[in-house]
């Protein structure tokens, strides 16, 4: 079986929301989420500079985030085990699987949580 290679971007982060980067073709777990089950799939990160992580796990992770209506579990199939850092999220992946991802930037189209209800 081919191995398969996941490309992310150089993006920043802040504590408020998560880091979401649509170039991203596949999510990567970081050291904020837990494991909850390995496969026996793994994927190469690519990604600034040429950096590259090789062999990494394909894995289902979870979370607790915060949303306007209180805390869930975010449960993350199919990520790259990255081990450290933080946890990377494909818009393409999360919209294929039928989520609206809004990742504009707050100081450009900022919505109140309120907004997101409408």
């Amino acid at each position: 079986m081919a191995l398969s290679t996941y490309h992310v971007s150089a993006l920043r982060c802040s504590a408020l929301g998560l880091l979401v980067d649509r170039g991203a073709n596949g999510g990567i777990m970081g050291d904020n989420c837990h494991l909850i089950k390995e496969t026996t799939h793994f994927v190469n990160i690519e990604g600034i500079d040429d950096h590259v992580m090789e062999r990494r796990p394909i894995v289902m992770a979870g979370a607790t985030v915060e949303l306007n209506c209180g805390p869930v579990i975010l449960i993350m199939n199919q990520y790259a085990h990255a081990s450290k850092g933080h946890t990377i999220h494909s818009s393409p992946q999360m919209e294929y699987y039928g989520l609206s991802v809004d990742e504009k930037s707050r100081k450009v189209a900022w919505r109140s949580p309120e907004d997101c209800n409408q």
